[in-house]
């Protein structure tokens, strides 16, 4: 399904508020998840002061440049989710690596801290 433009402005502007707020970003893949368990994903990111965003790769590198972050191309393909850290990075990595052996369908590509991409 096609996002208008001003959808995707929003969305845009979204990222980029949320980049300025935090200090990290995790890179996810969630190919074939069901949206309960990603609800449920979502819940346990609340707790932590982080959020998740499944992201069109496109407006999410808009984001990126936007703020003056790196763009890692390399992760940004195929589906992907978008787990912003608004407090604590450690906290929001802890529930993504649990999750992530919980779930085989789901899988961290990477990030991005202040300036440097981690992999």
């Amino acid at each position: 399904m096609a996002i208008s433009r001003n959808r995707k402005e929003e969305l845009v502007s979204t990222y980029v508020d949320m980049l300025e707020k935090g200090n990290a970003v995790f890179i996810t893949d969630y190919g074939g998840m069901s949206v309960s368990k990603l609800e449920k994903l979502r819940v346990k990111l609340r707790e932590v002061n982080g959020s998740l965003f499944v992201s069109k790769n496109t407006l999410f590198r808009v984001a990126l440049e936007q703020t003056g972050r790196p763009v890692p191309q390399e992760l940004l393909q195929g589906r992907t989710a978008i787990c912003f850290a608004l407090g604590e990075a450690p906290a929001l990595a802890k529930v993504l690596l649990k999750h992530a052996t919980e779930e085989e369908l789901f899988n961290i590509r990477g990030g991005v801290l202040d300036q440097s991409v981690l992999t």
